[in-house]
């Protein structure tokens, strides 16, 4: 799998560094979007502050990665589809209302919608809200049940 992070690198014109190697492999093990403090605790002992976020800073300008929106001021990141590591059209965004984690739904693509005539779109986004698997099976009736027996 580095090699397809090292073609990810080399396709963006940029430098084949550990930690861009290490930051695109912890992207692409997780389902869910990473906040920059969620990268700093995960690697921290081999990267450091500056190197994480001037590379976010790289990785959002070369396209490699995108910003999530949240319904707060946090920033979360996620990897862009057909980068060369997924490959998806523009996708839906679900954020957890109990665990606040954000998911890039690659598989629910965002539907058109025709502008008036003077209206000019820059981004699509489309964010739903709910519930994520992993809460719903631990806020099941099953589940609680078998926390209480």
């Amino acid at each position: 799998m580095n090699e397809d992070f090292s073609a990810v690198l080399r396709k963006h014109r940029l430098l084949i560094t550990d930690a861009r190697m290490q930051m695109l492999a912890l992207f692409n093990s997780r389902s869910d979007g990473l906040t920059g403090a969620d990268i700093e605790g995960n690697l921290a002992r081999s990267i450091n502050r500056v190197t994480i976020y001037r590379n976010l800073q790289v990785f959002c300008k070369k396209g490699i990665i995108h910003c999530v929106p949240t319904p707060d001021p946090t920033v979360v990141y996620a990897l862009c589809p057909g980068k060369g590591l997924r490959q998806s059209p523009d996708h839906v965004h679900f954020i957890c209302d109990d665990c606040g984690k954000s998911y890039c739904l690659e598989d629910i693509g965002i539907p058109s919608v025709k502008l008036p005539k003077d209206f000019t779109m820059n981004q699509r986004d489309l964010i739903m809200r709910g519930r994520c698997s992993s809460c719903k099976q631990r806020n099941s009736p099953l589940a609680k049940s078998r926390k209480t027996a």
